[in-house]
């Protein structure tokens, strides 16, 4: 949700939560992924890996 909306805001609004709580979250899905995600530089790699995941969700079907 953060990389399609573009801001926390964005984010917490589609997820229906409040936007500190998805900023508490991005350091934690980080860790799990051994990257930053919010940082612009990694912006590719999270897309390309999100990308990877929905496409194997519709390969599931």
């Amino acid at each position: 949700m953060y990389l399609r909306s573009g801001s926390l805001r964005g984010a917490a609004d589609r997820m229906h939560l409040h936007h500190s709580s998805v900023a508490h979250r991005l350091p934690k899905l980080s860790q799990h992924l051994w990257f930053t995600v919010d940082a612009i530089e990694n912006r590719p790699r999270a897309t390309s890996m999100m990308m990877v995941i929905d496409s194997s969700k519709t390969t599931q079907r």
